[in-house]
């Protein structure tokens, strides 16, 4: 009978992959959990190098999203602190580096930054923009588009500059993003040069995408609290 190495694998990975969850974790990102979880196992079985960290690392953001829109936020922002600090139970779980990992914390940052926004954590909002600021210019182009979009939830006036030469650049996705970011930084001075800028862009996906944005301000000013207590 030939065996088949592969299957093999896959078993032993399944198996493994159990007696992991057995232990359980009741913490409130479980989804990142199960991506971790699998992460650390197939590092045993394949080959890690900066790709394998990178796709698992998207796996992670994703999964960061389903558990902040499923779970409390107050919570879900108390964990989130805790991780980016280096003390939550994920962090002892996770041996090879896959949260201390650009990609995740740039996603990890911004999440932080909606908390902070939301009054229902605690951070120095400046080390967090200071943090993915850094990767505006990344090599990789995946991660800088990250950063553009994680930079409207912790930048300020000083980054319009920066996003609003992305936006006159017209590009598809690239552009949308960087005018959400100013849009989500909320200040009067982003929110002016966001309504400028909708009247001077030429593509017309990104002038509608622009105008149902602008759409939601007064005078300038955004048509929404910044901060709110009561939304966990």
């Amino acid at each position: 009978m030939v065996i088949n190495m592969k299957m093999i694998k896959t078993l032993l990975l399944l198996i493994l992959l159990n007696s992991f969850s057995v232990q359980g974790y009741e913490g409130n990102l479980k989804n990142v959990h199960s991506v971790l979880e699998e992460f650390n196992l197939q590092t045993g079985t394949n080959k890690v190098n900066e790709q394998f960290v990178f796709t698992y690392a998207v796996r992670a953001s994703n999964a960061l999203s389903i558990d902040w829109s499923s779970g409390n936020k107050k919570d879900t922002s108390n964990e989130l602190l805790k991780l980016w600090e280096g003390q939550s139970e994920l962090n002892t779980l996770d041996s090879k580096g896959l949260l201390k990992s650009t990609r995740f914390k740039i996603e990890l940052a911004g999440y932080l930054g909606v908390g902070i926004d939301k009054c229902i954590v605690t951070y120095d909002k400046n080390a967090l923009r200071f943090f993915v600021v850094n990767y505006l210019e990344d090599r990789n182009a995946r991660m800088r588009i990250a950063a553009i979009r994680n930079l409207g939830f912790v930048g300020n006036n000083q980054d319009i500059e920066y996003l609003s030469k992305v936006v006159k650049k017209q590009l598809e996705g690239w552009s949308q993003h960087a005018a959400r970011s100013l849009d989500l930084i909320g200040t009067k001075e982003s929110i002016g040069v966001l309504i400028e800028l909708q009247n001077e862009v030429t593509d017309p996906a990104l002038h509608d995408f622009m105008r149902s944005i602008v759409s939601q301000y007064s005078n300038g000013v955004k048509l929404a609290p910044s901060c709110n207590l009561n939304d966990n």
